[in-house]
């Protein structure tokens, strides 16, 4: 379902619910304004138009201060409001290899009270391997343990944290965020859906990463799909 709005008019009155479309037009009617309280059904909590990240660009601008002809007047040095900027393919490369670094380290702590047992079965593996005439069912095992230890633990560090800070590590330290296509934060639906999703990209060969190259906002297959981006929250 989706999200439900009210806000605390001038008047003191409260209006709604609304949808964050109708929301929307009311900012464009000046009818909210950046202090205009706000509250979201999900959240239950009222917080200024301002500090809500998918109504920020939608309101009023305030109008421009006007020049003064004093000769010991300065220039203003307030930074004008600006939309966030979409995360292009490099940076976000660097932030994926970030937390590729981190989850190789929380991977061992995780396998690490049977990692004998795990090394002797990837030896089995690799001689198996090497035998020109492998028996696949013998070393299917490691494989399918492995893979299920390192999806968990992928699967709790992508959702985890981007459920509970908006980012993974990685794209924090670069002043990334993950949203939706409406600026809201990822609820637990989305967050999950996006981690599958990105499981695609990268069983297409990577293909689903190129996107980012190629795609108006610089989207992934898996933004594509569930409806999210990565845009920049730092200010140049």
């Amino acid at each position: 379902m989706p999200v439900a709005y009210k806000i605390i008019g001038g008047d003191g009155r409260e209006y709604g619910p609304a949808t964050l479309e109708e929301i929307r037009v009311w900012c464009e009617d000046g009818r909210v304004g950046g202090g205009t309280p706000v509250w979201r059904d999900d959240e239950l909590r009222w917080q200024p138009a301002r500090s809500r990240e998918e109504l920020r660009w939608d309101l009023p601008q305030p109008p421009p201060i006007p020049q003064t002809t004093s000769s010991e007047s300065t220039p203003s040095t307030e930074p004008s409001a600006h939309k966030p900027l979409s995360a292009g393919f490099a940076i976000r490369l660097a932030a994926g290899i970030y937390d590729l670094v981190i989850i190789q380290v929380l991977f061992s702590v995780m396998t690490s009270p049977w990692s004998e047992k795990l090394s002797e079965m990837n030896e089995l593996m690799v001689k198996e391997i090497n035998s020109g005439h492998p028996d696949w069912q013998r070393f299917l095992p490691v494989w399918l343990t492995t893979t299920s230890i390192l999806l968990l633990t992928m699967l709790i560090y992508s959702v985890g944290f981007n459920l509970a800070q908006g980012a993974t590590p990685g794209k924090r330290v670069l002043g990334l965020r993950v949203v939706k296509s409406d600026g809201s934060p990822l609820d637990w639906q989305s967050a999950l859906l996006r981690f599958f999703a990105e499981c695609l990209s990268a069983v297409t060969f990577g293909f689903g990463f190129l996107l980012i190259l190629l795609t108006p906002g610089d989207r992934a297959l898996h933004d594509i799909l569930v409806g999210t981006r990565v845009i920049s929250i730092r200010r140049g």
